[in-house]
């Protein structure tokens, strides 16, 4: 996993496909190369390369990382899913409100800019 490990500089999608894949290999073994449907190599890691190449080396570090609990081998929806898993809009909610009550402390610990800037946005009826 070289090229996403240590994306320094911007990476074209075979490096990170290829890494992908390889690491599929050594983790699932045959599963991985039968969930290929009889097409080529190629002609799979092409279809990957095509349809990941939007996604950051971190989005596809953490397909990766989450991918080991996985018994089978992701397909290529699973595996977006896995890299950008859907937003929990509730344990967001709550994030918030704890996070406000601790801001009047000065120890609140924002998991994500965006939910700070609407929360703060909300609670303190900055209206602009």
């Amino acid at each position: 996993m070289s090229a996403i490990l240590q994306a320094k500089q911007p990476l074209s999608s075979s490096d990170f496909v290829e890494d992908i894949f390889t690491v599929f290999e050594l983790r699932f073994r045959n599963l991985w190369v039968d969930s290929f449907g009889g097409l080529s190599r190629s002609e799979v890691k092409k279809c990957w390369q095509s349809d990941l190449e939007d996604l950051t080396p971190r989005e596809l570090k953490r397909g990766i990382d989450a991918s080991k609990a996985l018994e089978y081998p992701p397909t290529l929806g699973k595996f977006r899913n896995l890299c950008k898993p859907p937003i929990d809009y509730e344990a967001m909610f709550k994030h918030a409100i704890t996070q406000l009550r601790l801001r009047e402390e000065a120890k609140d610990r924002w998991a994500n800019p965006a939910v700070y800037w609407a929360a703060t946005k909300m609670a303190y009826r900055d209206w602009e």
